[in-house]
């Protein structure tokens, strides 16, 4: 019973924060310029349940090995290495993009991780429950759970290293405005400004 407490109140951590952390914390917006411990904070969200996730499938291995000691210790101890784990990537890709000199590559990959977990989350319980009707196991559900917000955290990661830096580049390049304005010097050699408009042939 205990195993599947455990397992319950996983299940019901993951939903809760990813249905309300958007509420308290928010998406990590690049046009805003973000704080960099905004980053951090998106890390301690995703690095908190990937490592609780990890801790809750070594229960369940532990579990099947007839072996019912320290089940809750290696979710909470999973949970809290992903946690200082994820707050110090994400505060590491924060000063990256600031010695870069632009917010926004790793503030969107970070939020691809984000929305691939939760995708991964609900797609995985699905997956569980439809095996759990099967064998009646509750093992596959939260086996489900966890390997789905593993596994879609990681394409998200994939998906945010291909677009991010498309997105980004895009906005600036249309930053580039053809209209200008110069000063010129007029026939008294008085400067005088002009809006300019820029085209190309």
């Amino acid at each position: 019973m205990k195993k599947y407490i455990v397992l319950l109140g996983l299940f019901v951590s993951m939903v809760s924060q990813t249905v309300y952390a958007g509420i308290f914390l928010g998406a990590v917006d690049p046009k805003n310029s973000p704080s960099v411990f905004s980053y951090g904070w998106s890390g301690l969200r995703l690095g908190t349940l990937v490592g609780a996730s990890i801790g809750g499938l070594q229960a369940i291995d532990q579990h099947e090995k007839l072996d019912d000691s320290g089940e809750a210790d290696r979710i909470g101890n999973g949970a809290i290495y992903g946690l200082l784990g994820g707050t110090a990537l994400g505060l590491g890709i924060g000063f990256y993009d600031l010695s870069q000199g632009q917010t926004g590559v790793g503030a969107l990959i970070l939020r691809d991780m984000w929305y691939g977990g939760a995708l991964g989350l609900f797609v995985g319980a699905a997956i569980g429950g439809l095996t759990y009707s099967k064998t009646e196991d509750s093992k596959d559900v939260g086996s489900s759970i966890a390997w789905g917000y593993i596994g879609g955290t990681a394409v998200g990661l994939l998906f945010g290293f291909i677009e991010s830096p498309l997105i980004v580049q895009k906005p600036l390049e249309n930053q580039d405005s053809p209209v200008r304005l110069a000063v010129i010097p007029d026939s008294d050699m008085n400067m005088t400004p002009l809006l300019v408009y820029r085209t190309r042939f």
